[in-house]
Formats: structure tokens, C-alpha cells, sequence
């Protein structure tokens, strides 16, 4: 997963814009489901070591009102470390001023990943359905806020949501959701010096290119956990792949912002299982057509020089098999089923070869992305990229 923080030429860079972050948080984990295991008060620590950004000559820090991004490593104790153990998470961030001038209410995001030492288990745990994996997805956004505006960073409290779940790479995943309370000090272990001046800065030209687009990805994804229904229920709570490939085209706007459309195939290979081994009709007469899945996607991306954040929602025209999932985890179709089958999304990390701000032609990268029906994981993916970008023009 590309670090938010590989923008910089180095941590260990000494010009005065590094700082370091120290976090407490305490707050409640929501239950999960039903019979969800008794918690006490939620408490976590994190570790950042982060970068201003105001040394760096860059469009897209410009236009974002040079936000601060960085790294965070944090210890959690959820509050019941038999059922639900404790967590040690990775997680890349960045924290923007929710203002157009600098102001003390800034908005921070987190993507990562995070190790738990206690998952669901069927005989040992069984009501702690949120977790059933070792790893996990981790995201978390932050309202924060500076105590004292003459000293900027000293303390600062916050209140925010901590997401984690595994992307549906194993079931049960009803995930874990926590509301905390934030409080976080920024420590600079250099020289106070003097605020960079706007006028140091390049001056902001607006700009457009066009682009062309192509990734391949390779996904995890289980098929059920409803051992009521199935024979072999490991088998298919097992991950197994699904195969992607789509083709996009689009524009990027002021260097920083690459919005576009597309097309994408997909071929679940528990579905093509599931209906070889079981002989499903009408699927089974043609199992790796009915296996597949067509749509479109329209999406945007922001461009932070070699890292990109994504997110796409599209429409599916061709998903047949989506309907026996549905069934095989739920009681009916009904009408939240339509909107799932029909509505895609996808949101992850890109890291790209050639630093997206200098416009490169020709640029490679790798991603790491959760595909969901409408808001419900559906499977993570692994991706690789090519992007083609034409003639830029400013206006």
C-alpha cells in the first residue's frame, strides 16, 4: 500500500517541517451484531510523525491549502481483550483545513491497515462477529480542533469514527465501529522559524489534460458464511480470486484532480466454482459467462505526486450470479438488492512511478482497493496500471 508520506524526499530531511504527533483516544466500540461481546471504555495511542508541507513548491498542495499528511502507528484496546483482543495499526493520513484560510478546525483522514490479536472463532468466540481475519482495513476521520490559537498545535481535541474490517476476504465481517474522543499535541523537535511567504510560491495556473487509462487487478473474495445452507461451508467462506480488468478515459484538472469514466470486467472464480459443483440453473449452462460481471464506473482521484486517493461508483448492466449470493446470505430479494447489484463502488490507494505533478506522458502504478456493492464490501484487490496522459494546456 503506497505511504501518504513517500512525497517527501526523506523523514529523515531536516528542514524544519517534520514534526511529531502524539495521540490519545477514548471512546466506545459499537456492537456488531446481535449478542455482541460487553466492552469497557475503548483507549487507544498513536505515534505520528508528519510533514507541514510548507517547503514544497508543489500545484496540488497549493490548491489544497497545504495539508498535513504523515504516518501513524497506534496501539488499541477495545475493551474486552478476551472477545475482542487488541489491534496494532499502519495508517497512512492527511489533515486539511476545512476553511480556505488557515483556521483551528481541520478535518483528518487515515487509510491503512491494522493486525488484531483475537478474531471470531466459531466455537471459542463465537459472538464477535466483527473481525474474523488477522488483518484488516482501517480508516478513520477526525474533526480537530486547536485549543489555543496563539500557540497553534500545543493541544488539540478531536472527535471522530474509527472503521476496521477485511474488505470480505473471510466471513462473518460485520466489521468494528468505534466514536472516540481525540486529544493530540504537535511536537516540532526543531527551531521555530519564520512562516513561508504565499509569494514563494509558483503562482496558480489553471490547466486541464486529457488521459487514457488501463489497470488489471487480481481480488479475494468469499462466496458465504450460512452453514445452514451449504455443504463444505469452509470451502466457500474460503477467499478465492476474482480477476479484473478495466479500461478508463478522462481529465486532469489543475494537476491534482483527475476525474473520468470507464469500463470494467470482472470473473468471480467462487461463482464459476460454485455453479460447476452444484449444477445451478439456468447458470450452469454457460457457468463462465454467468460468472462475469459488466459496468461502467465514473470516478475522481486526487493527486498528491506519487500517491493517489480514489474513489468510483458506477453501474452494473451484467451480474447474474449476484442474485444466488444475494440468496445464499439473505432471506429475499427485495428492493435493497437492486441497489447493490446495480450500484458499484470503489475507493482505495495508488502509488504511482513518476510524480504526478510534473505531468509525466507515460506513468506505471500499484493500488490497493475495496470493491463494494453500494456500501457492502464486496472484495479487496491488488492492482497494476498503465495511464497515458495527452497534450496539456493551461487556460
Amino acid at each position: 500500500m503506497g505511504l501518504l508520506w513517500v512525497n517527501h524526499n526523506a523523514v529523515a530531511q531536516t528542514d524544519n517541517t517534520y514534526f511529531i504527533l502524539p495521540e490519545l483516544q477514548l471512546g466506545k466500540t459499537m456492537p456488531a451484531n446481535q449478542f455482541f461481546p460487553e466492552t469497557n471504555l475503548q483507549k487507544s495511542f498513536f505515534l505520528s510523525i508528519a510533514n507541514d508541507n510548507t517547503n514544497r513548491d508543489q500545484e496540488w498542495l497549493s490548491r489544497l491549502n497545504r495539508p498535513w499528511t504523515g504516518l501513524s502507528i497506534g496501539f488499541t484496546d477495545f475493551g474486552n481483550t478476551r472477545a475482542l483482543g487488541t489491534a496494532i495499526s499502519l495508517m497512512p493520513f492527511a489533515e486539511f483545513d476545512l476553511f480556505p484560510s488557515k483556521t483551528r478546525l481541520k478535518l483528518h483522514l487515515g487509510l491503512g491497515a491494522s493486525r488484531f490479536t483475537t478474531k471470531f472463532n466459531q466455537v471459542s468466540n463465537r459472538f464477535n462477529r466483527g473481525i474474523s481475519t488477522d488483518y484488516s482495513w482501517s480508516f478513520r476521520s477526525f474533526l480537530i480542533y486547536d485549543i489555543f490559537a496563539r500557540n497553534p498545535g500545543s493541544l488539540r481535541l478531536g472527535a471522530g469514527f474509527f472503521h476496521q474490517s477485511n474488505g470480505h476476504t473471510k466471513l462473518p465481517n460485520q466489521g468494528l465501529n468505534s466514536f472516540l474522543l481525540s486529544f493530540s499535541s504537535k511536537i516540532t523537535p526543531y527551531p521555530d522559524r519564520p512562516p513561508i511567504p504565499k509569494t514563494a510560491y509558483s503562482p496558480l495556473q489553471k490547466s486541464r489534460q486529457y488521459y487514457l487509462g488501463l489497470r488489471i487487478g487480481i481480488g479475494q473474495h468469499v462466496l458465504t458464511y450460512d452453514d445452514f445452507l451449504l455443504e463444505d461451508i469452509e470451502d466457500y467462506n474460503q477467499p478465492k480470486e476474482v480477476y479484473a480488468v478495466a479500461l478508463s478515459s478522462g481529465i486532469v484538472i489543475n494537476r491534482f484532480l483527475k476525474v473520468g469514466a470507464g469500463v470494467h470486467y470482472r470473473f468471480y472464480e467462487h461463482y464459476y466454482d460454485y455453479i460447476v459443483k452444484t449444477k445451478t440453473q439456468p447458470y450452469a449452462r454457460a457457468p463462465t459467462r454467468n460468472a462475469s460481471n459488466i459496468g461502467i464506473f465514473f470516478g475522481g482521484e486526487l493527486l498528491l505526486s506519487h500517491v493517489g486517493l480514489e474513489f468510483q461508483m458506477g453501474i452494473n448492466f451484467y451480474k447474474p450470479f449476484y442474485e444466488e449470493e444475494w440468496l445464499l446470505n439473505e432471506e429475499q430479494l427485495n428492493w435493497y438488492y437492486q441497489l447493490k447489484k446495480h450500484i458499484p463502488t470503489r475507493m482505495g490507494l495508488k502509488l504511482y512511478a513518476l510524480n504526478t505533478n510534473n505531468n509525466p506522458k507515460h506513468n506505471v502504478f500499484i493500488g490497493a482497493h475495496i470493491n463494494a456493492n453500494l456500501g457492502q464490501a464486496d472484495f479487496t484487490e491488488l492492482t497494476i496500471g498503465y495511464v497515458r496522459r495527452l497534450s496539456f494546456k493551461n487556460y
